[in-house]
């Protein structure tokens, strides 16, 4: 660690000219003006790699950095085949997963009946990823992005096809498959997936307000919460009476439930929790071998239309959609699907993810242009998604003027997925460990299975590192922090002393990337040579072997071999710096 430092702080500095030029040629200050006013903009390396990385969490080859050097209209291209990348869509879900709060580390099936062999990992990917897996597939498609709400397809993979019934899973296949809900559910995108309300429970006497609320808030940005409204403190709220009667009487309850109420009306017909212990007690009571106890033994029955008869009962309000009244679930879909905020929250949604700014700071210009294009695009998320990454807002450097301050968003820090995978990108190792309790060991009981440790809260470092664990952190961090820190460290030195092994080391394979040196050579000239190749493969830097950061980093390589170190020893030490560097942690 100690001797990284020396390098993590040369790299970290290289390849910036004071004035606000690059050491790739390229001038940023003569770019063109907006209707904003003049942009100071990245060079046009770095906005392929700022591209880049927000699109598919990955840098850009060498190969491409040095096309753009070239011409910088290249890069207009590489866009369009960056938004093409099947990478995008661990991106796109990677940001719904944080909307939604689908990713959640209190989901908890137990492995029973059918799913005895299911590890937690599977379990909890066959409720989390439903509805994100159909939202992906909506953008690389090309598909309407509307139909995230009034599709009549979803997809599951083949755990979730076990867990829930009514469907038409191909028998025999595997992973994700495209499928029909056949037990005659409303058909409305994400609002008809099970994932979504398996997660996203309605528990006592909420009927279901939480879950109309998630709508609200995930589709139309009108978080009801949000709202400015004072609570009586002259209420019993834990009489459901009194509460109820306010509900329908008081003026400051109403002006929220008159439109939250009709929007829970319409799920009723889902099942509003399945717990653990219900699950566990359903087989302890037989029916894992027999009929069903309480329904609540794989594979679940999630939509029961008799529990309509509930909210008939309870004397609670008609279906609706903000004054609209509906019959069931697809048309609050198209009801969505037509409503302007639909389209406003998307790009802001969009625009806040993209450029790690809060939500209601997406400046209401862009906003505003950004809406109408892409409604006339016919909601095609990718041509916004090309629009927001090459605006000038996003690719300028210019946060420090004032009068720009709120609108650039400065340097952006990797997500811990985007880390995990831009680390995988250069050296092709993924931090992944297999976990096995006594349970497991035992008899495959609870058995964990792998954990990729940026991408997992429970037995990883999610979390911690920045991301959301779903339930109990719920935003993002988007600064450095010491555990982010400690995290890139460890993980840079596990991935360095594996590449090196499997590249230099004894029966080393095919190499990615170190391809000018073997593992004894010493000479300057080839160290040189390889530290400048490796520089544009890591750093996604373009330098000359004699640049001066390359002499930072033929500084440290020395420093490990004139102190008893090996070859392959100083080539550890040096990839483990240059994967710590704010070149990998920022963009």
């Amino acid at each position: 660690m100690t001797r990284s430092l020396v390098l993590l702080l040369a790299v970290g500095c290289a390849g910036v000219d004071p004035d606000g030029g690059t050491d790739d040629g390229v001038d940023t200050d003569t770019t063109p003006s907006t209707a904003d006013g003049p942009r100071q903009l990245l060079s046009p390396t770095e906005q392929a790699v700022r591209i880049s990385t927000a699109l598919r969490a990955r840098h850009p080859t060498a190969a491409e950095l040095q096309a753009v050097a070239d011409d910088p209209a290249a890069l207009d291209a590489l866009v369009d085949t960056w938004l093409d990348d099947p990478a995008l869509g661990a991106t796109i879900r990677s940001m719904y997963a944080e909307v939604l709060l689908q990713r959640s580390v209190d989901l908890n099936y137990p492995p029973l009946g059918p799913l005895i062999d299911a590890t937690r990992q599977e379990l909890v990917g066959a409720v989390a990823e439903e509805p994100l897996a159909l939202i992906e597939r909506v953008v690389t498609q090309g598909l309407p992005f509307t139909d995230i709400v009034t599709a009549d397809w979803t997809v599951l993979d083949s755990t979730a096809s076990q867990m829930w019934s009514g469907h038409d899973y191909p028998q025999g296949a595997s992973g994700e498959q495209v499928v029909h809900y056949t037990d005659g559910r409303p058909l409305a995108g994400i609002l008809s997936t099970n994932g979504l309300w398996a997660r996203h429970v309605s528990a006592g006497s909420n009927y279901h307000r939480g879950r109309a609320n998630l709508i609200a808030d995930a589709l139309l940005c009108e978080d009801f919460l949000a709202r400015d409204v004072p609570i009586p403190g002259d209420l019993d709220l834990s009489d459901d009476a009194v509460v109820a009667n306010a509900l329908a009487e008081r003026p400051e309850c109403v002006s929220c439930h008159q439109a939250l109420d009709p929007l829970a009306a319409n799920l009723w017909d889902f099942h509003p929790e399945y717990t653990t212990g219900a699950v566990a007690t359903s087989y302890l009571a037989g029916c894992a071998t027999g009929a069903p106890f309480l329904g609540l033994c794989y594979p679940f029955d999630p939509y029961r239309p008799a529990l309509g008869l509930g909210r008939v009962l309870l004397r609670l309000r008609e279906p609706g959609y903000y004054g609209t009244p509906t019959d069931d679930l697809a048309d609050v879909g198209a009801d969505i699907a037509a409503d302007p905020r639909f389209a406003r929250c998307t790009v802001q949604r969009f625009w806040s993810w993209f450029t790690e700014t809060p939500l209601e700071d997406a400046p209401f210009e862009v906003v505003a242009r950004l809406q109408q294009d892409f409604v006339a695009s016919g909601y095609d998320a990718r041509a916004l998604l090309r629009t927001i990454v090459t605006h000038p807002d996003f690719l300028a450097v210019d946060a420090n003027r004032p009068e720009l301050a709120v609108r650039a968003p400065g340097p952006l820090v990797v997500r811990p997925f985007q880390h995990a995978r831009i680390v995988e990108g250069i050296t092709g190792f993924s931090w992944k460990v297999k976990v096995d309790d006594l349970l497991c060991t035992a008899g495959r009981l609870g058995c964990y299975g792998d954990v990729v440790l940026a991408e997992d809260d429970v037995k990883g470092f999610r979390a911690m590192t920045g991301g959301v664990d779903g339930a109990r952190v719920t935003s993002p961090t988007h600064t450095m922090t010491p555990v982010k820190a400690l995290f890139a460290a460890a993980l840079a030195e596990e991935a360095a002393g594996w590449v090196v092994r499997q590249e230099l080391g004894i029966g080393a394979g095919t190499r990615r990337l170190f391809t000018q040196v073997d593992a004894d050579t010493t000479d300057e000239v080839t160290v040189r040579a390889q530290l400048a190749s490796l520089h544009a493969d890591v750093l996604a830097e373009l330098v000359a072997p004699d640049d001066p950061a390359v002499d930072a980093s033929f500084a440290l390589w020395s420093t490990v071999l004139a102190r008893g170190g090996s070859p392959l020893e100083a080539w550890k030490a040096t990839l483990s710096a240059m994967l710590q560097s704010p070149q990998i942690l920022l963009y």
